[in-house]
């Protein structure tokens, strides 16, 4: 999983700089998408898109494993001209601004039988 993903970033393969940080995001998404989903394991689907997930967050293809950083915990609500949008901070999503964008594709692996 991780020379994919050090591939899709472009970071050769022999380069270990990353894989701290890579393999923390692998771990944490895993993490996630598992309990999201409502899975004990990850299987081949799931694996692809948690390694989508991972690549987006270290800063997309071609990348170089720039880290993408958006903290956006401070932001209630947004106003562009006469259009706005409030977050309810209150609400409870397994999912954080990354893997929301992946989210119809976990919905296809999600079990509703708890």
């Amino acid at each position: 999983m991780i020379d994919n993903i050090k591939m899709l970033l472009g970071i050769a393969s022999t380069d270990t700089t990353k894989d701290t940080m890579i393999n923390y995001w692998i771990a944490y998404y895993t993490k996630m998408i598992l309990k999201y989903c409502h899975q004990t394991e990850l299987g081949d689907d799931l694996q692809t898109i948690l390694e989508q997930i991972v690549v987006e967050k270290m800063g997309g293809i071609g990348g170089g494993g720039v880290i993408e950083q958006q903290d956006a915990s401070n932001i209630k609500s947004i106003t562009r001209g006469d259009y706005s949008v409030s977050y309810d901070l209150n609400a409870t999503n397994t999912l954080d601004t990354i893997a929301v964008r992946f989210q119809g594709q976990l919905n296809l692996y999600r079990r509703l039988d708890l």
